[in-house]
């Protein structure tokens, strides 16, 4: 049974579950994604943004081929959709993945 939600944006997918009380983040990629400097920096990056969000709860980021060519820029606004998207109040999160 899995709980939480997910989103997929530009390369990006984030799947998450909001309120565990703790924040804890993972990271999936495929070489594809880019060379290893820089989907390093995107973790950075990503933890970095995170942090500063205030969201607590268990997260994971999957990098897909598309990041390759995905701008900094286009980076940091799909990550405001994701703090904007986990942010928003859920009616229940028991039992759901969307």
């Amino acid at each position: 049974k899995q709980e939480g939600w997910g989103l997929s944006l530009k390369g990006l997918e984030v799947r998450g579950k909001v309120d565990s009380g703790v924040f804890r983040i993972g990271f999936l990629s495929v070489h594809q994604a880019g060379p290893a400097t820089k989907r390093n920096r995107w973790k950075r990056l990503i933890r970095e943004f995170w942090r500063r969000s205030g969201l607590k709860g268990d997260f994971v980021f999957v990098f897909k081929k598309e990041m390759a060519s995905l701008p900094e820029r286009e980076l940091r606004l799909s990550l405001q959709k994701a703090g904007e998207f986990f942010s928003r109040p859920r009616a229940s999160q028991e039992g759901q993945t969307r």
